[in-house]
């Protein structure tokens, strides 16, 4: 079978979409993992962080459950 350049493009668009979202979900994990581990030596070395103000959680910069293109 003949795939042709229609059905590679939005193979590499639909690659490149599932990159970007587990991209963006991995860096939110490293915010939250770093969020915990601050906390965690926080504790171990005795001071308290109970009173400082906690981030907001990141925002998604784009919809990533939106269209992959607009038309």
């Amino acid at each position: 079978m003949l795939v042709s350049g229609y059905d590679m493009l939005g193979h590499l668009l639909l690659l490149q979409y599932w990159d970007e979202l587990l991209l963006c979900h991995g860096l939110v994990l490293n915010d939250d993992l770093q969020r915990l581990l601050s906390k965690h030596e926080a504790i171990a070395s005795g001071t308290s962080q109970a009173k400082s103000p906690q981030p907001e959680p990141a925002k998604e910069l784009v919809n990533v459950n939106g269209p992959l293109i607009d038309t």
